[in-house]
């Protein structure tokens, strides 16, 4: 339980601070992004609607530990902020009929991740450059796949690779990301992949691996479509590894402050 004490009196901190008020993103907003990027938010239905300042997600899936593992069913509750930055995602799943909680924590400089064992025993307590630089990949992912009218913000730099590929770099608390962006002739994104993130098992060694998040399916939600399932991928030297899975995202822009 102290895991999601921690998760929910973190909310709770930014949910209760003041915030400006939302304007809408128009195409005007748009004219300084690569045309597949503009495409993009035309087909995620994000032109003509707020601006994101925050966003709260619910999604399930699985995980696993290496290709050998059974898969883990997962629930996933996470909050995000644009600005400032931050991103705190709560994990709950089980293994062998034990259950854990696992928690990213990315407010201000630094990133933290944590896993507890039955409440009880924390197994991994993750901190350092490499997880800073990790989540900042994370958190532009989800800018990517959650929360895309957030591309159209100050603090991204775009590359057009080809008419379908782009790369965007990412700064946020002194840590610089990059990530190729592969998208379909819809305009739907179809991968997000970069080298700027690293694995680890213990929270204690680190391997830098490329990581990307193919996504499989959208679905209409309302006048939006969000991703319907995404995976996620280590690229080692033994080939591709996909570690975990999402699904059917439910997601609340703009929480209300009371």
């Amino acid at each position: 339980m102290g895991l999601h004490k921690d998760f929910m009196r973190d909310v709770d901190a930014f949910l209760g601070e003041p915030v400006a008020e939302t304007s809408v993103l128009s195409e005007n907003d748009m004219h300084h992004l690569p045309a597949a990027v503009q495409d993009y938010l035309r087909f995620v239905g994000a032109v003509g609607k707020p601006r994101v300042r925050d966003y709260h997600v619910h999604f399930t899936g699985g995980l696993r530990a290496d290709a050998d593992s059974p898969w883990m069913k997962t629930s996933a509750n996470q909050f995000s902020s644009v600005d400032p930055a931050a991103r705190l995602f709560l994990i709950k799943a089980s293994r062998a009929g034990i259950p854990f909680l696992a928690y990213h924590r990315y407010v201000g400089l630094h990133a933290t991740f944590k896993v507890r064992i039955a409440s009880l025993l924390t197994v991994v307590d993750a901190k350092g450059p490499e997880m800073d630089r990790g989540e900042t990949v994370t958190l532009l992912n989800d800018m990517c796949l959650l929360a895309p009218a957030t591309l159209a913000e100050s603090g991204l730099t775009w590359e057009e690779l080809s008419g379908r590929e782009v790369r965007v770099t990412f700064t946020n608390a002194g840590h610089t990301v990059s990530a190729t962006l592969k998208f379909h002739e819809s305009g739907a994104l179809a991968d997000f992949v970069s080298e700027d993130r690293s694995r680890t098992t213990d929270g204690r060694s680190y391997e830098r691996l490329p990581w990307s998040t193919p996504i499989e399916s959208w679905r209409a939600v309302g006048d939006r479509r969000l991703p319907g399932y995404a995976t996620a991928v280590w690229h080692g030297k033994n080939g591709p590894f996909e570690y975990a899975h999402f699904e059917n995202p439910e997601i609340e822009y703009n929480v209300v402050r009371e």
